[in-house]
This record gives structure tokens, C-alpha cells and sequence, in this order.
């Protein structure tokens, strides 16, 4: 038994050496469909932009039934800037970190509640570990300084 184990470390630094990886390879994962839910602002100063919260969301997607929490903002005194937002979208089978980004760069004091973008899935837990995945998508708020929104991510 102990030869066994010799043989396997020998041949994984060996491995290692050649530049193989012998970690498994990730998972990419198609997703879209869309959630629905509702927001709020947290004013902050108007130098950084108001702070959105995304929450109370349900949706179907290509992962099954999904809720979404995140967080976003607008864009303060800037020339211009992306809008960015950190997600996380939750099933049955574990959570998805996803970071989104707008398709192009918007003037300084832009609300950043309607847009198309980018999105990109940066880490999981559940049967997302080690899950990647990119796509586009759109978010549409609805609102002053609270309402609804839908997140769709494209197919």
C-alpha cells in the first residue's frame, strides 16, 4: 500500500513538472432566464452616486428556480464610468457569485438602472463549485428611490 502511495505522489510531481494540471476541469454553465424582485437606494454622497440594494426576487432560469440579491449604484461625479454590480443568484443546488458589468461606459451622474451588460460567474458553492460562465444580459429598474426590477440574462 505504501508503494502505491509513493508511485501516485511521483507521478502527480511528475505531472507538475510537465505542466499538466491534474485538478478538475471547471464547469461552464449556460445561464439565463429571468428574475424578478424589488430594489432600494441608500443615498450616499453625491460625489460616489446613490448605492442600490436588490432583494425579495424570484425567477426561473437555465439553473432552475432562482433568486438574486445584489448590489449596484450609480454613478457619481465621474467623466464617465461603467455600471458594475455584484450578484448572487441562488437555487436549490447551491449560489453563484456573478459579476456584472454595462456593455458601455456612461456619463458621470448616470442613474445606471436601465441597462445591457456583460456578465461573468466568478465563484459558486453547491453544485456550482468551481462553475464558470459568461453571457450579456439586461437589468431594468423601475422607480424613484425604490420599485422593482427584472434582470434577464440572454439565452
Amino acid at each position: 500500500m505504501r508503494r502505491a502511495g509513493i508511485c501516485v505522489t511521483v507521478l502527480t510531481a511528475a505531472l507538475a513538472m510537465m505542466g499538466a494540471s491534474t485538478a478538475a476541469a471547471s464547469t461552464n454553465l449556460k445561464l439565463y432566464g429571468s428574475i424578478k424582485g424589488q430594489w432600494r437606494a441608500f443615498h450616499s454622497s453625491a460625489d460616489s452616486g446613490l448605492k442600490y440594494r436588490l432583494s425579495n426576487s424570484q425567477g426561473t432560469t437555465s439553473a432552475g428556480t432562482a433568486f438574486l440579491t445584489a448590489t449596484s449604484g450609480s454613478l457619481g461625479f465621474v467623466r464617465s464610468a461603467y455600471c458594475e454590480a455584484a450578484a448572487v443568484v441562488t437555487t436549490p443546488n447551491g449560489t453563484m457569485n456573478v459579476r456584472i458589468r454595462s456593455q458601455v461606459q456612461y456619463n458621470g451622474g448616470y442613474g445606471c438602472k436601465n441597462y445591457p451588460f456583460y456578465f461573468r460567474i466568478e465563484s459558486g458553492t453547491g453544485s456550482y463549485y468551481d462553475t464558470t460562465g459568461r453571457g450579456t444580459g439586461k437589468l431594468a429598474m423601475i422607480g424613484g428611490d425604490h420599485g422593482t426590477f427584472t434582470i434577464v440574462f440572454n439565452k
